[in-house]
């Protein structure tokens, strides 16, 4: 059992790199993102934000809690702060075998805007983001180019 975790600022290709990895490892994949779209569209506000990542910190609990042992997952989320990640490494009962930071500069992350998250709801996340070290933690480029059609992704 392992926890696979993609952080980053909203455009970084989280959402992607996230569902290739789970893709290929035939395990879960649990991201707030997946919950915040009505109607197969993408619908962003911040409270309903905060209840898809509760909802998600939940499903780990509930596994948690169940006494089953836990499967692989790959979680993807923005996680600005390493309190975010510890409460998810504690939650899920080990240190993630990794943490991958997708680093991505302010003025590409508004400009790629796809998730209408406001101006300054990015600047703040750009300014508080902390780095993470460690011999589980890799810091790799945003991906170049994103296609985003703001659609319910295929499968999802």
């Amino acid at each position: 059992m392992s926890l696979y975790i993609f952080r980053g600022l909203p455009g970084a290709g989280k959402s992607k790199r996230a569902r290739e990895l789970a893709d290929q490892l035939h395990c879960m994949l649990i991201e707030p993102d997946a919950l915040l779209y009505k109607d197969g569209k993408y619908r962003y506000s911040y409270t309903d934000y905060e209840d898809a990542v509760d909802v998600c910190l939940r499903i780990l609990f509930d596994i948690k809690m169940s006494g089953l042992s836990f499967p692989d997952i790959v979680f993807a989320d923005v996680l600005w702060c390493k309190d975010d990640i510890k409460e998810l490494e504690e939650l899920y009962g080990e240190p993630a075998k990794k943490i991958t930071t997708l680093e991505i500069d302010l003025e590409t992350a508004l400009r790629r805007n796809i998730h209408h998250v406001s101006e300054h709801d990015l600047r703040f996340m750009a300014e508080h983001f902390q780095r993470i070290e460690g011999p589980n933690a890799v810091i790799e480029d945003a991906m170049d180019e994103l296609i985003y059609d703001k659609e319910l992704p295929e499968g999802w």
